[in-house]
Parts: structure tokens; C-alpha cells; sequence
């Protein structure tokens, strides 16, 4: 009774499928939607992320670097340009709400400061998404690259082998001649 209750609660948990899938498909079609989708959910990431700072965190200026993580992602799965997209984004996101209430930023530096704070930190993010997202691209030609060398690897082992078959034919026709 007890090795029975323990297969089927294993088999159960075994076959348990805890990948997010959408309503009607899939696994496979619900991978497509967040890979083709990548730009969407990082601009909403950015938004939802620009509005919790804002609203719900005290020292704002110092979780400002929470947008590098999101930059960082940006840059590695969709590129270089839609990664400095993102980062514009995000500044302009930022400098907006900071126009709209300075106070909460200006707490701990004067105006003056605190927009040079800003203005660097957005160079900085905008070097990182460059940065990153030329690494991404870099890293996407190479691996394309190392695809193609190896497609070519497998078609000159399958030469290879038919030739090595016809040798042995070949060789086991002279030694019975």
C-alpha cells in the first residue's frame, strides 16, 4: 500500500509540467511568445519598475541601479540597439518622474547634484546596454559560426565514412581475387 502511494505520488511529480504555458497551446508555442515578445515584456519590466521606485522606496537614487539588471537582460537576448532603446527608456522614464516630484530625489543633494547624479548614471546605462548588447551580438555570429563549422564537420565525416566504406570493398574484392 505504501509503495503504491509513493510510485503514484513520484509518476505524479515526475510527470508534472511546471512551464508557463498560454491557454490552447503548446509549450513550444508559449517559448515562441516570450522569445518574440522579449521587447514588450522588458519595456514592461521598465515601467513597473520605474513606478515601484517612485512610489514605493525611500532612497530612490540608490535603486536606481536595478535598471542595469534589466539593461543587462535587454542586451543579451534582443541586442544592441533595442537594449540602448530600452535604456533611453528608462532614463527618460526617470528624469520625468523626477520633473514631476523632485522632492523625494532631492532629499540627500541639491538640484544641481542630483541631475548630474542622474545624467551620469544614464551615460552609464546607456554604455552598458552598448556594451552588452555588442557582446550578445558578438557571441550570436559566433555561435552561428561554430553551427556552420560544424554542419561542414559532419558532412566531410559522412564523406569520410563512404569512402571508407568503399575502400573496404574495395580492399575485401583484391584479397578474394
Amino acid at each position: 500500500m505504501l509503495k503504491t502511494r509513493i510510485l503514484v505520488y513520484t509518476e505524479y511529480y515526475t510527470n508534472l509540467n511546471c512551464k508557463f504555458t498560454m491557454p490552447n497551446s503548446t509549450p513550444d508555442e508559449s517559448e515562441n511568445y516570450t522569445e518574440k515578445h522579449w521587447e514588450d515584456i522588458i519595456i514592461l519590466l521598465t515601467l513597473l519598475s520605474v513606478t515601484a521606485i517612485h512610489y514605493l522606496i525611500y532612497s530612490k537614487i540608490a535603486f536606481l541601479d536595478f535598471f542595469y539588471l534589466l539593461i543587462v537582460l535587454a542586451g543579451y537576448y534582443v541586442g544592441k540597439r533595442l537594449a540602448i532603446l530600452g535604456a533611453f527608456f528608462a532614463i527618460i522614464m526617470v528624469f520625468i518622474f523626477v520633473l514631476v516630484n523632485e522632492n523625494p530625489y532631492l532629499e540627500s543633494a541639491s538640484p544641481l547634484n542630483t541631475h548630474l547624479d542622474l545624467t551620469v548614471w544614464g551615460g552609464f546605462l546607456i554604455l552598458a546596454a552598448w556594451l552588452i548588447g555588442t557582446l550578445s551580438e558578438k557571441r550570436k555570429h559566433e555561435l552561428e559560426e561554430s553551427h556552420r563549422i560544424r554542419q561542414e564537420l559532419d558532412l566531410s565525416y559522412q564523406r569520410l565514412n563512404e569512402r571508407n566504406l568503399r575502400l573496404e570493398e574495395e580492399l575485401q574484392r583484391v584479397l578474394k581475387a
